[in-house]
């Protein structure tokens, strides 16, 4: 369970909200909030997640986001990546956490955890090749490719290495959607590529 904990900062109300709850709360204040902290249970890591204000109206636009999208399930099920049947090979994994790296930073673990779920949402997808050094390297897609194969495997976090072996296994979820293909810098859009906003983690926004 993700708990986060937000500050109105008008008169220092303190609101703390976990899992699906987080939304509804934000929601339901309709403020403007600063998001102070995070944490989750990826294998007994703590996340620190960067202060950031966000704006009263992108909250809610994000839980109606949520909302409609657990509308769309049937009733008592949902949609959640449980780890995916795929054998990575060391090269792949050590490509794959390059590439989390470039694109999530090396710090952000529940943003390297977001993105390594939509690499491999990608592989398990029809849409798109099957390998993940195929997705990675597909065109157009992962601008940061290039860069992240130039890196050798002695240089390669190990840490993200493990990141990415725990979203392989299902040991390390934060998404709970293996619809999740799409990410970018988020620029206040609630659609890309014809996908619907999901979910904001830092400044990378996924669509689903």
């Amino acid at each position: 369970m993700n708990y986060v904990s937000f500050i109105k900062k008008e008169n220092n109300v303190t609101v703390n909200a976990a899992g699906d709850m987080i939304r509804r709360a934000a929601k339901k204040l309709a403020l403007s909030m600063t998001v102070i902290s995070l944490s989750s249970p990826l294998s007994g890591l703590n996340i620190a997640a960067h202060a950031e204000e966000v704006p009263a109206e992108q909250v809610v636009a994000e839980a109606q986001t949520a909302e409609a999208a657990e509308a769309q399930a049937p009733e008592g099920q949902e949609a959640v990546a449980v780890g995916y049947a795929y054998e990575a090979t060391p090269e792949e994994l050590v490509l794959m956490a390059n590439v989390v790296v470039k694109e999530a930073g090396p710090t952000d673990l529940a943003g390297q955890v977001a993105v390594a779920q939509v690499i491999m949402n990608r592989v398990m997808s029809p849409a798109f090749p099957n390998t993940i050094s195929e997705v990675l390297s597909q065109k157009h897609q992962f601008t940061t490719y290039a860069s992240a194969a130039a890196v050798p495997a002695e240089q390669t976090s190990p840490e993200v290495i493990a990141v990415c072996q725990g979203v392989i296994s299902g040991g390390h979820n934060v998404l709970n959607n293996n619809s999740v293909l799409f990410f970018r810098r988020y620029n206040g859009k609630q659609t890309f590529n014809g996908r619907n906003l999901f979910v904001l983690i830092g400044m990378q926004a996924f669509y689903a």
